[in-house]
């Protein structure tokens, strides 16, 4: 897991396969505490659910504390680490 800002995705230059990437909307700025949704990595979306297409909206726990999925990064996608594919980014908190 990866917790990434609200630009890291458009900073890249990043495309979802499916539904949406983690974008400035995902932190909720009035309370500093990110908002309650993941990104899946390709290569952990179709070990975990299979390549299912209906991941999005769905509800995952990550420390007993549920997310909902919002989109799949493209295959390969290693975002920052070369040749190592992050399996679920969340949202960082903005800094105080």
């Amino acid at each position: 897991m990866l917790g990434v800002t609200g630009n890291y995705y458009s900073e890249l230059g990043a495309t979802p396969f499916l539904g949406r990437l983690l974008g400035p909307n995902d932190v909720n700025l009035r309370s500093g505490a990110p908002s309650e949704v993941a990104v899946l990595g390709y290569e952990f979306w179709q070990r975990q659910f299979g390549g299912s297409p209906d991941v999005i909206g769905k509800q995952l726990n990550i420390e007993d504390h549920p997310f909902t999925i919002v989109g799949v990064t493209r295959k390969w996608f290693t975002g920052m680490t070369t040749g190592e594919a992050t399996d679920i980014t969340i949202p960082l908190p903005p800094s105080l």
